[in-house]
């Protein structure tokens, strides 16, 4: 036997509301969720509740997004009340509603009214765009201002390389000469005064950095120690030998011939004085 059964329970309506609400032409899921709704409330003698989504969504066998949406739509068609107690949402019938009636498309399917929706427009003070469009003009411009500037770096390049003692790695040179933000004169200056370091001019210059590496380095920072003045060699007359306590560092003693003739010499000297 069916358990659905008057004696198992029934729903007390009254008949305008029945007339009334078929009338309503909205979808079916909203059909679905008035009726969970009307049997919640009225089965238990009830003309509004707190009713948990959860039961709905028990009822009519549909996920919570479509029970909130379908609970909006009667909301707005005014076919139920919403208001808030505490945290709940009270739940309620209204008998008073307005038929609702909906307009279809070409293809016969119904279509909901749009909601009339009031948006704040502020205007801004925006500033206009600029048109970033390079032109056959400014692209010349730009060709010649990269001619330019790329010439400008060679001539000063050629300057330096001019200088610059040691002349070997010329292309790695180059590739380090353009991120160089120091001043042509400051680098040229530095050459000079490092020309005559002790560094530079010792060996023949067989320490001086190659210029890439002085380059990168930014070596035209340093400071050298100046190169000391080279000792000059004592040279004694032709012919004369000093005493030993007037001997250089560098003495090399005469040969017999020439103190022969030194000697010879100076006693020429003395007998002339007599």
């Amino acid at each position: 036997m069916s358990e659905i059964q008057l004696e198992n329970g029934y729903t007390k309506i009254v008949n305008g509301l029945l007339e009334k609400l078929a009338k309503v032409k909205i979808s079916g899921t909203c059909w679905q969720v008035l009726l969970a709704i009307i049997r919640k409330l009225y089965g238990f003698n009830k003309k509004e509740d707190w009713i948990d989504y959860s039961q709905i969504m028990r009822i009519c066998d549909l996920p919570k997004p479509r029970v909130c949406e379908a609970v909006k739509t009667l909301r707005e068609y005014g076919i139920i009340t919403q208001t808030r107690n505490g945290i709940r949402q009270v739940i309620g019938i209204n008998k008073d509603f307005p038929i609702v009636t909906q307009t279809r498309n070409h293809y016969g399917f119904a279509v909901r009214p749009l909601r009339k929706n009031v948006t704040t427009v502020t205007q801004k003070r925006n500033e206009p765009l600029r048109k970033n469009v390079i032109t056959k003009e400014r692209k010349e411009t730009m060709k010649e201002t990269i001619q330019k500037t790329n010439d400008h770096v060679a001539d000063d390049f050629l300057q330096f390389w001019k200088v610059y003692p040691r002349k070997v790695g010329k292309q790695a040179a180059m590739r380090e000469w353009k991120k160089v933000k120091a001043p042509l004169s400051i680098l040229l200056t530095a050459i000079r005064d490092q020309q005559q370091s002790e560094q530079w001019t010792k060996d023949g210059g067989e320490y001086i950095p190659h210029p890439a590496t002085w380059l990168t380095g930014q070596r035209w920072e340093d400071v050298l120690t100046p190169a000391s003045a080279p000792q000059q060699k004592y040279q004694k007359p032709d012919g004369y030998n000093h005493p030993k306590e007037y001997r250089g560092a560098d003495y090399e003693p005469a040969s017999d011939t020439t103190a022969r003739a030194s000697l010879e010499k100076l006693n020429d000297i003395l007998g002339q004085r007599k």
